[in-house]
């Protein structure tokens, strides 16, 4: 079972060097969309600010020791990234290898120490979760195991954020609950200003 938590965040103006990272990071997205390309990047990005304030609470509330956040899906793994700004350990799986070497230039740019990895996320796990996958249009099983390219498993990690797409909640909760170590954290974005965070069962 999940347990489930509203984070509740003010949207003051972040510091300097956060904003430019967020700036650059529009400024690239807009770019990916504008290429005329037979296969066209899709992606969404999440509500930063709002993303970096609970972040930034989040950070605070966990010991030292457990700061490792892991980005599922990252797209250009802003979130990864600012969780570094914020003085954690970060990681992100992205399985468009366009979407990463934006992000892992992005994040060179901004001095923001991320361990990036081509793959997918949900490959500990496989194709046996509950949720009825042909509902899905965006989920997949193709790919890489992204953990396996980190050389990291799942269970290692404090702190996984994901940005569903419409429908998968249920699924990236299933996944999170199967793969995650006990009293790890899930943080989803899911448009808007609604943000969730969900800790497993101890």
């Amino acid at each position: 079972m999940l347990e489930q938590k509203q984070l509740d965040e003010c949207f003051e103006s972040p510091p300097q060097d956060v904003q430019a990272l967020l700036a650059d990071a529009a400024n690239r997205a807009d770019a990916l969309r504008l290429q005329d390309d037979a296969t066209p990047v899709t992606f969404h990005r999440s509500q930063h600010v709002l993303v970096y304030h609970s972040l930034r609470r989040l950070i605070s509330e966990l010991p030292a020791a457990n700061r490792w956040l892991c980005e599922w899906g990252a797209g250009l793994a802003e979130t990864a990234c600012l969780w570094s700004l914020l003085g954690g350990r970060a990681a992100a799986i992205e399985l468009d290898a366009l979407l990463l070497r934006t992000a892992r230039e992005l994040a060179a740019t901004h001095n923001a120490v991320v361990d990036f990895a081509a793959g997918n996320f949900a490959l500990p796990v496989g194709p046996q979760l509950v949720e009825p996958l042909d509902q899905l249009d965006h989920f997949t099983f193709a790919g890489p195991d992204g953990h396996r390219q980190l050389g990291i498993p799942p269970d290692q990690f404090d702190v996984v954020f994901v940005y569903p797409w419409p429908g998968e909640r249920r699924l990236i909760e299933d996944l999170f609950d199967h793969v995650a170590k006990p009293a790890a954290h899930l943080l989803q974005f899911h448009g808007g200003d609604e943000l969730t965070l969900h800790q497993k069962s101890r």
